[in-house]
């Protein structure tokens, strides 16, 4: 069991079955686990973590834009926004940007 801070962490991806990988600014861990749980658990924190996709968790604090199928992250990378997260997560990011 590994404890990390929120705040640094950019993204959250599934990358195989159980595997996941946690991007901050400067890194990226790997390890085993269940997304849903990882989400779960961001949720306690401070920062607003972007459901986008069955894989991917974004954390709003890194968002450069979003439109309707696509996040850019501050560091250029892309993530795919599929039709099943969409409205959720452009609810929650909306919201976001209305608390900064």
């Amino acid at each position: 069991y590994v404890r990390m801070f929120l705040s640094p962490v950019a993204s959250v991806s599934g990358i195989q079955q159980h595997k996941i990988r946690v991007v901050t600014a400067k890194e990226s861990y790997t390890f085993y686990g269940q997304l849903s749980r990882i989400q779960k658990q961001m949720q306690q924190g401070r920062e607003t973590f972007l459901r986008i996709h069955q894989s991917y968790l974004v954390n709003s604090r890194y968002v450069y834009w979003m439109d309707r199928n696509t996040v850019r992250t501050q560091d250029g990378r892309r993530f795919s926004v599929s039709s099943s997260y969409r409205e959720q997560a452009r609810e929650k990011y909306l919201g976001y940007v209305k608390q900064i």
